[in-house]
C-alpha cells in the first residue's frame, strides 16, 4: 500500500501548480489557463483541504478552488466550495467574501434568487460591518430586478426621457 503524500510534498505541489498556472497567464494573457491545468489545480486544492481540515491554509485553498471553478463556469464545484469554507472555517478573513460570492454565483450563474437571498440575509447577519456589507444590501434591494429597472432607480428623477 502506497502512502499518501506528506502536507508538505501536497503544498509543495500546489506550488508548482500555481506557478505552472502563473507562468501560462502571462504567456497567454487569460485570467485563467488551460482547462486541464485548471482542473487539476481544483482538484488538488480540493483535496488538500479534504485531508487536512485542521490546517488553516484548507481555507485559502477552498476559496482559491471556488473561484477558479466560478471562472470556469463550474458553479456547482464553486457552490461546494465556498459552502464548505464558510461552514467549516466561519471565522477565517476569507469567509464573508466567500458567502458573498455564494450569493452572488446563486443570483447571476445560476439564476437562484432565493438561494442568493439567503446568502445575502446570512452575510448581513453574519458579518454587518464588514466592508461589503454595502454591496450586498444593494444586491439584496436589487435582487431580481433587470438592467432597465436598475438604470430607471439611477437616473435623476426630473431627467428628460430621451
Amino acid at each position: 500500500m502506497a502512502c499518501s503524500p506528506s502536507v508538505e510534498e501536497q503544498k509543495n505541489t500546489i506550488a508548482r501548480l500555481e506557478q505552472k498556472m502563473s507562468e501560462q497567464k502571462k504567456v497567454s494573457g487569460l485570467a485563467t489557463s488551460d482547462s486541464a491545468l485548471t482542473s487539476q489545480m481544483i482538484t488538488t486544492y480540493l483535496e488538500y483541504a479534504s485531508k487536512n481540515p485542521d490546517d488553516t491554509i484548507s481555507a485559502v485553498f477552498l476559496f482559491k478552488a471556488g473561484n477558479l471553478a466560478n471562472q470556469r463556469g463550474d458553479f456547482h464545484t464553486a457552490e461546494k466550495s465556498f459552502e464548505k469554507l464558510i461552514e467549516k472555517y466561519p471565522n477565517h478573513p476569507d469567509a464573508p467574501t466567500a458567502l458573498f460570492l455564494l450569493g452572488f454565483t446563486f443570483e447571476n450563474m445560476k439564476g437562484d434568487q432565493k438561494s442568493a437571498e439567503k446568502c445575502y440575509r446570512k452575510f448581513l447577519e453574519t458579518y454587518p460591518n464588514h466592508p461589503r456589507a454595502f454591496e450586498v444590501r444593494y444586491s439584496l434591494e436589487n435582487i431580481g430586478k433587470s438592467a432597465e429597472e436598475l438604470l430607471r432607480n439611477i437616473q435623476p428623477k426630473d431627467s428628460i426621457p430621451s
